[in-house]
């Protein structure tokens, strides 16, 4: 990670409405601060999470150096792969939750 975000990236976000104000890139070590549930893995390379953290790795071009052209197409990925992510954990919850109520 080189701890700050590329100016096309910001350009990108800011085109689609996203909010980069503060955004740095981090490394898998500095997540286990923020003890999250799930960590995606957007470099390629497999990554161990510490503190339990399950880990979805996603193998995603790095576009630096390229176009904004570059940067629009893999942010199109990125935004297709979390909305397939959200939804398999909507069902996640969806049926953990029926599987406690039906306990209960």
């Amino acid at each position: 990670p080189l701890g700050r975000v590329m100016n096309l990236t910001v350009q990108v976000l800011n085109r689609r409405k996203v909010p980069s104000e503060g955004l740095t890139s981090k490394s898998i070590a500095e997540t286990a601060a923020f003890h999250p549930d799930l960590i995606v893995n957007m470099s390629g390379w497999p990554v161990e999470a510490k503190g339990g953290a399950q880990v979805e790795e996603w193998k995603v071009p790095d576009p630096y150096g390229e176009d904004i052209a570059t940067y629009e197409r893999i942010c199109d990925d990125i935004e297709a792969r979390v909305g397939e992510l959200a939804a398999r954990v909507r069902e996640q919850r969806a049926l953990g939750a029926k599987g406690k109520s039906a306990k209960g």
